[in-house]
C-alpha cells in the first residue's frame, strides 16, 4: 500500500528544524491521528466554555443574593398609622416608639387648656428589625381596672382585606374574667391560653406593649406572603378590653354580661355613657 508523507508539529525540537518534522504514515494511521487531534482540541475548548458560563452564573447569583441581603437589612422608610380615636374610648394609644424615635402616626395630642390636634402620618427611616423595636403606650382613661387589652396590628401590604386577605396579628394581654369567659353558644367556660398572664391595668395608668415580645408569632403570620423585614406599613388599632367586673368595651361601645343568657352581652344604650370622667386623660397621656 502506498504511503504518504505528512507533517506534524515536533514537540521540543520543532524550532530547530523549522517547526516541523517529517514522518512516514499509512492513510489509516493518518485518519486515527486526525481523530485524536480533533478530540484533544475540541473537549478542552468545550470544557472551558462550560466553566466560563458556570463562573459567570455563580458570580451573578452571588451579586443577587448580596443585593437581597442588603435590601432586607438596610434602612427603609417605614410608616405606622393608628386608627382614629374618640373621647368615649376606654383606652387610648398615646405614643408609639421605634427604638429611640417617637413616631408620628395620627395620634391625638395636645396640652391642657388647648384644643387637641391630630398628628400627621410621617414616614421614618428604620432597619428591617423595626417592628421588634416597637413599643406602644396605652392609657386607661376610665375609673375601672382593666383585665384584658386587645390591639390589632394589620400589615396593609399583604392584601386589601377585601379581594385579597390581609395579614393581621392580634396582640392580646391578660385573662378574661370568669363572669365574661363563657361561650355564648354553648354556655360553657371558654378555654383560655395558659400562657396568658393576668394583668391589672389601673385607672389612668400607662401600659407599655413591646411588639418584640410577639415577634416570632408575627413572623409566622406575615411571612407566608412577604418577608417581615420588607414590611414598610402597619395599621394599629384598639380592638377590645374587658374590665375586671366583666364589662366589655369594643368598637360598638360598652356592654355588660347578660345574666339571662350566659356568654352574651347587652350594650349600654346611653351613647354618652363613660365609666369615668371622659375629659380626663384627653388628649390621651395628658392629665386634665
Amino acid at each position: 500500500m502506498a504511503s504518504r508523507k505528512i507533517y506534524r508539529a515536533a514537540a521540543g525540537r520543532g524550532r530547530q528544524h523549522g517547526g516541523f518534522t517529517s514522518e512516514q504514515m499509512t492513510p489509516s494511521e493518518e485518519v486515527q491521528r486526525r481523530e485524536e487531534s480533533h478530540m484533544h482540541q475540541s473537549f478542552p475548548t468545550c470544557s472551558l466554555r462550560i466553566l466560563r458560563v458556570s463562573c459567570t452564573n455563580l458570580f451573578a447569583l452571588s451579586l443577587l443574593l448580596l443585593f437581597v441581603e442588603n435590601a432586607v437589612g438596610q434602612e427603609m422608610m417605614r410608616t405606622v398609622e393608628v386608627e382614629p380615636q374618640h373621647k368615649s374610648d376606654a383606652i387610648m394609644i398615646s405614643k408609639v416608639m421605634v427604638g429611640n424615635k417617637s413616631v408620628e402616626c395620627r395620634l391625638i395630642v395636645g396640652k391642657p387648656g388647648f384644643p387637641p390636634t391630630v398628628q400627621p402620618i410621617t414616614p421614618f427611616l428604620a432597619s428591617s428589625d423595626w417592628l421588634q423595636n416597637m413599643v406602644v403606650s396605652v392609657v386607661n382613661r376610665t375609673e375601672k381596672r382593666i383585665a384584658v387589652v386587645k390591639l390589632s396590628l394589620a400589615f396593609v401590604e399583604t392584601g386589601d382585606g377585601q379581594t385579597q386577605p390581609q395579614s393581621v396579628y392580634p396582640i392580646f394581654l391578660g385573662r378574661i374574667p370568669p363572669s365574661a369567659a363563657i361561650n355564648g353558644r354553648t354556655g360553657e367556660s371558654l378555654t383560655q391560653d395558659p400562657n396568658s398572664k393576668p394583668i391589672s391595668f389601673e385607672p389612668h395608668q400607662e401600659l407599655l406593649i413591646r411588639v418584640g415580645d410577639y415577634i416570632d408569632r408575627i413572623r409566622e403570620t406575615v411571612e407566608h406572603v412577604m418577608p417581615l423585614g420588607s414590611v414598610t406599613k402597619v395599621f394599629l388599632s384598639s380592638r377590645m378590653i374587658f374590665f375586671e367586673d366583666g364589662m366589655r368595651w369594643d368598637g360598638g361601645g360598652y356592654a355588660v354580661p347578660d345574666p339571662a343568657h350566659p356568654g352574651k352581652f347587652q350594650y349600654i344604650k346611653d351613647r354618652n355613657f363613660f365609666p369615668g370622667y371622659n375629659k380626663l386623660q384627653w388628649p390621651p397621656g395628658q392629665g386634665q
